[in-house]
């Protein structure tokens, strides 16, 4: 697998994919196999909590969350990749990949935000995906781009 370098600031590099294509090409309901091969649970959970108090009195131009990934990034990656970039705060991101030889396979994932945020002044938040971003990709690539308070976001992806 050959990854070109990228031009944004990544918080992680992991791996993951779509998980509605995961949750319905992963499981299999016959016990038999089951029994006899086992099976295969991937699991997450995220619990964000806490207080955000974001205020703009230190700065001219306001609180501002941007995130982004910019242009040309993972242009042309190939296998397997995650991205997750956030600006903000009280933001949780996780991509998850399992590769099997067993026919049940599950995925779950439970996430819970409960957390309080007092802005105030002007401020501004913005997630972007630059020119070219993405371009000529093959495989399974999962992304994550979240600005703002409390964000909880999740890819999993189990190959049989």
């Amino acid at each position: 697998m050959k990854i070109h370098p990228l031009a944004a600031a990544v918080c992680s590099f992991a791996i993951g994919v779509l998980p509605a294509l995961a949750a319905g090409q992963a499981t299999s309901s016959d016990p038999d196999l089951t029994a006899v091969f086992g099976s295969v649970k991937l699991t997450s959970t995220q619990t964000v909590g806490g207080l955000a108090i974001v205020s703009s009195s230190s700065s001219a131009k306001g609180a501002s969350f941007d995130a982004s990934i910019g242009a040309n990034a993972l242009k042309n990656v190939s296998g397997n990749a995650g991205v997750n970039v956030a600006a903000g705060a009280l933001n949780v991101q996780a991509n998850q990949i399992a590769l099997i030889d067993t026919p049940a396979a599950d995925i779950s994932s439970t996430q819970t935000v409960a957390a309080a945020a007092r802005l105030s002044g002007s401020g501004r938040g913005s997630a972007s995906l630059g020119s070219g971003a993405l371009s000529g990709v093959s495989g399974n690539v999962g992304v994550n781009l979240a600005a703002g308070v409390g964000n909880a976001q999740y890819n999993g992806f189990i190959v049989h």
